[in-house]
């Protein structure tokens, strides 16, 4: 306490109540009892070293809190977890306090306290995120705000933003989308590629429900779009914004394309292109499989041939995630737009998933079949991808049904040989 008359005294305290915390899990809920609201009283500690070791201490609280709890409920009183919830309130308002402090490296410490606290227990700050919103646009918006305390501030929004109900944000939309999408086109790349990670998360809570409308998203709309592409269509950036342009703009598409409906023209080409970028290539198929996922139904008539095309491609890469990512992208765009891919590039796709069949790599193979499968469903009206599968993932099938090795997803086989057998008894009746 302040009566210590030396500061070291206070910071060794500190770390030796750590290293119990660290050692000894088993004296969690006494941990809480005895010495938890001491530590939250001395966050007020005059001493800045000190106090970064404290915070440090109770971030290790919170953290052997989660280890010792994980999968456990918070309904019996005696658990951490439910004596942490209990501390919530008195934690928040001393952050706070915290956050209105000059000090940069006080900031950053707190906010890592409130990232560390929503971790372990998700939906805590629902009653107290309004409380936090001054401190973020304080961290974000002052020009004497460092990197490191922008950063630890997006990283905390982000992550309680996914942990929370959308509904819980929404009367601070405006107040926090003005500095998020600042942050977008902040000097330093971590700033930003944090930033557009985010924007993401801020997406999915302006539209949560397709089909009702809690908040009208749409004058955030064209802000977001136009923040995210400026970093989408520039090449000269950090691999790290570039990735998370790609998927942030595959969010924004898919979540707000009825309205982005003049743009997409102009903004598909884009992705398609970092498709044929070695560096961002994967990022851009794991993209259009969100756009060819999303219920609206997005309209991808100008750049769908390219993209298929290319995706084919890509199954004869050595890239082993490249090929399992194209392999989704590709069941989704046939699920979603199967009636506008011609019968040529459905050959030329059942071609290449041939060569994956085979018990080198089972899950691979699984994917391979589930896609076949898709095919069969949604295309079995042309008798060229009938005859293309018979020929050409039959025979391939027939000979992985007969390994030993034949387990897990692998069993996906069984379910293309009973689809193909109704398909030819049913639809495609030359096979016979």
């Amino acid at each position: 306490d302040d009566e210590d008359a030396s500061w070291k005294v206070r910071r060794a305290s500190a770390k030796c109540l750590s290293a119990i915390i660290v050692s000894r899990p088993q004296m969690l809920s006494k941990m809480y009892q005895e010495a938890c609201p001491k530590l939250i009283d001395r966050f007020r500690e005059r001493e800045e070293n000190v106090k970064m070791d404290i915070f440090n201490t109770f971030i290790e609280l919170l953290r052997q809190t989660g280890n010792v709890t994980k999968g456990q409920g918070d309904i019996d009183e005696s658990s951490p977890r439910w004596l942490l919830k209990q501390e919530v309130p008195k934690v928040v308002k001393s952050i706070n306090r915290q956050l209105r402090e000059k000090s940069i490296k006080t900031k950053v410490g707190a906010f890592s306290v409130l990232k560390e606290l929503v971790v372990v227990l998700p939906d805590c700050l629902a009653d107290h995120f309004g409380s936090l919103v001054p401190g973020i646009e304080k961290a974000l918006n002052d020009k004497s705000s460092t990197s490191n305390l922008k950063i630890e501030a997006l990283a905390f929004t982000r992550i309680v933003m996914a942990s929370h109900s959308p509904s819980v944000f929404h009367p601070y939309i405006q107040a926090l989308s003005g500095p998020i999408l600042s942050a977008i086109g902040d000097r330093y790349y971590k700033v930003t590629a944090e930033a557009l990670r985010v924007c993401g998360e801020l997406v999915r809570v302006l539209r949560p429900n397709f089909e009702a409308r809690s908040i009208d998203f749409r004058p955030y709309i064209s802000p977001i779009y136009k923040a995210i592409l400026g970093r989408l269509a520039n090449q000269d950036q950090d691999q790290e914004v570039k990735e998370c342009a790609i998927s942030c703009m595959s969010l924004v598409i898919a979540t707000f394309g009825d309205g982005l409906q003049s743009e997409l023209p102009s903004c598909l080409p884009i992705l398609v292109d970092r498709m044929g970028n070695e560096i961002t290539r994967l990022t851009a198929v794991k993209a259009f499989a969100v756009i060819a996922n999303s219920p609206l139904r997005i309209d991808l008539s100008c750049v769908l041939d390219h993209v298929v095309s290319e995706l084919t491609a890509f199954l004869r890469k050595a890239n082993r995630a490249l090929r399992q990512a194209t392999l989704g992208t590709l069941n989704s765009l046939v699920v979603t737009y199967g009636g506008q891919i011609g019968s040529s590039s459905y050959e030329t796709i059942i071609a290449e998933l041939s060569t994956l069949i085979s018990d080198i790599d089972l899950h691979m193979a699984a994917l391979a079949l589930e896609l076949c499968c898709t095919i069969m469903v949604d295309r079995r009206s042309i008798k060229n991808v009938g005859l293309a599968v018979r020929h050409k993932v039959l025979p391939q099938a027939l000979v992985l049904i007969r390994s030993a090795l034949l387990q897990g997803q692998a069993l996906q086989v069984y379910i293309f040989i009973s689809k193909y057998k109704y398909q030819i008894s049913s639809y495609f009746p030359t096979d016979r």
